[in-house]
C-alpha cells in the first residue's frame, strides 16, 4: 500500500505467480521411516525424494537387513493399509506448519477418507501442532525414529505450492479451521523479540514512545499457546513486526486488517508475508530497516527501525480507508 519507486524490485517478481499444483502419486507397498523417506521392500534406492532431497540417499546393506528382521521379527514396525504422508525438514516452525502443513491436512480430511496421517513424534514436541491437530477429524499415528511403517497403500504429499507462496482456497479454508466467526475490532497490536533471539530492534525503547502514542500494545507471542494466539490476532486491525514467524498471525486478523512488515533494506527474496497478506486479502505496508550485518541473511540480523518512518508509516494506515 505504501510502495515507493525504488523499492519496485523487491516486490516485482511476486505481483504475479502462476502455482503449478503437483501431481499426486500414490506408491503400493512400501515401507516408510520417521524422516519420511519411503522405500519399496529391501530396496537399495528411495522412491520418494520430494521431503527433504538434500538428506535423502541410498541404504546401504546394514539398513536394508533392519528392515528385513523388522518385518519377520515384527519389531518396531506398524502395519496399515493406508497412510500419507505431509511434513518435511521445516515442519516445525509455526510459519511452515500453518502454511504449508495445515492445508494438506485439511486436503486429507476432504479428499482421502481412510488414510492415516503419519507424522513424526518429534514434531508433537511444538505445542501449536500438537494443539492444530485438535481442529481436525482425522486419524494420525506418529512414530518415534526407530519405529517404521508398512503400508499398501503409501501418498506423499508436497507442498501445493512454493513456500512463500500460496493458494488462497487453502489458505482461507486454514483461517475458517481456527477462526469459523470474524468479528470486526481495532486493536493494534506490535510483536517483540527477546534478547536471545535475532531480528530484534535495537532501539526498541524509541520506538516504544511511538507506538504508545498511537495506542499500540507490545507483546510476545514466544510464551503464548496457538489458542491464546488465535484468540488475540483475531481482535488485531493493525499488526506490526519485524520479518519473523509471529507475522503468519495475520491469518487470524480480520478482513480489512493491515499488517506493517519491518524488513531488512534491499531484501527481495523473503516476500511470503507479503503474499501471505494478499492470499488473505490484507492490506500490506513494509518498511526498509537498518541491519547490523548487512552482509548476511534477514534471519540473522537484528533490526534498526526510523522512528520518525515508523509513525508516517502508521499515520499512513490510520488514514487509508
Amino acid at each position: 500500500m505504501n510502495l515507493e519507486r525504488k523499492d519496485v524490485g523487491l516486490f516485482q517478481h511476486e505481483f504475479e505467480i502462476i502455482i503449478d499444483v503437483p501431481q499426486f502419486k500414490i506408491f503400493k507397498n512400501i515401507i516408510i521411516n520417521s524422516k519420511g523417506f519411503c522405500y519399496k521392500y529391501f530396496s537399495k534406492h528411495p522412491i520418494n525424494k520430494s521431503f527433504d532431497e538434500n538428506r535423502i540417499g541410498e541404504r546401504n546393506t546394514i539398513e536394508i537387513l533392519k528392515d528385513l528382521l523388522n518385518i519377520v521379527l515384527n519389531r518396531n514396525k506398524i502395519s496399515l493399509s493406508k497412510i500419507c504422508w505431509v511434513t518435511d525438514a521445516w515442519s516445525a516452525n509455526y510459519f511452515h506448519w500453518l502454511t504449508d502443513v495445515i492445508p494438506k491436512l485439511i486436503y486429507v480430511e476432504k479428499m482421502l477418507p481412510g488414510y492415516t496421517v503419519v507424522l513424526p513424534r518429534d514434531l508433537l514436541s511444538a505445542s501449536f501442532v500438537k494443539r492444530s491437530l485438535n481442529y481436525f477429524k482425522l486419524n494420525y499415528l506418529a512414530i518415534s525414529h526407530y519405529q517404521k511403517v508398512t503400508a499398501n497403500f503409501f501418498l506423499g504429499l508436497p507442498n501445493f505450492a512454493n513456500t512463500g507462496n500460496f493458494l488462497p482456497g487453502f489458505i482461507l479454508d486454514t483461517r475458517k479451521i481456527f477462526l469459523p466467526v470474524q468479528y470486526l475490532t481495532s486493536k493494534r497490536i506490535f510483536v517483540k523479540r527477546k534478547s536471545p533471539y535475532k531480528r530484534r530492534v535495537l532501539n526498541e525503547e524509541e520506538i516504544s514512545i511511538i507506538l504508545k502514542k498511537y495506542s499500540f500494545d507490545i507483546i510476545d507471542t514466544a510464551e503464548m499457546g496457538l489458542p491464546e494466539q488465535i484468540a488475540l490476532f483475531s481482535q488485531v486491525n493493525i499488526l506490526i513486526a519485524v520479518h519473523g514467524a509471529a507475522l503468519t498471525n495475520m491469518l487470524f486478523m480480520p478482513k480489512k486488517g493491515k499488517v506493517l512488515e519491518l524488513r531488512k533494506e534491499g531484501d527481495s527474496i523473503n516476500n511470503c508475508y507479503f503474499s501471505l497478506a494478499s492470499a488473505v486479502d490484507l492490506a500490506y505496508y513494509y518498511q526498509l530497516c537498518k541491519v547490523d550485518n548487512p552482509g548476511i541473511e534477514t534471519q540473522s540480523n537484528n533490526f534498526y527501525v526510523d522512528a520518525g518512518l515508523l509513525e508516517k508509516n502508521i499515520q499512513l494506515m490510520l488514514q487509508d480507508a
